[in-house]
């Protein structure tokens, strides 16, 4: 990116921030910019990432020393449609209270959450990524 290019985003960003506040949009009190995806770091912290062990599977996070790739219990005993499902992140507050705002509410706003940050981006789940 160019110094002029760089310039220019910034102005555009102070310009919208007249009309768009940059504020978290998961607490609504704090401050956090674009860069930061729109969520401030106090609420950033309370999100827990799913990292290994989990099921090859299903997703399911579990705790332990396991160093293999596994499938738990559940997923052997049933018979999925599916060969393997994914989240980045476990399902509760802050993260739970977004995904009930952009289902019940959309507001594009919230959109951001998922293009801005990648880690909430399911795209970050893929292994070949």
């Amino acid at each position: 990116m160019t110094a002029f290019t760089r310039w220019v985003q910034e102005w555009l960003n102070a310009g919208l921030g007249w009309l768009y506040p940059e504020i978290c949009q998961l607490c609504g009190t704090a401050r956090a910019t674009p860069v930061e995806g729109y969520v401030c770091s106090g609420c950033r912290a309370e999100v827990r990432f799913i990292e290994p062990p989990f099921c090859q599977r299903c997703g399911r996070p579990y705790e332990g020393d396991i160093t293999t790739r596994f499938e738990c219990a559940n997923c052997r005993e049933m018979e999925w449609d599916f060969k393997s499902a994914r989240s980045a992140v476990v399902a509760r507050d802050p993260v739970l209270e977004v995904i009930h705002r952009y289902k019940y509410m959309t507001p594009e706003g919230l959109l951001i959450l998922f293009i801005r940050n990648q880690r909430f981006s399911p795209y970050s789940c893929r292994r070949d990524a």
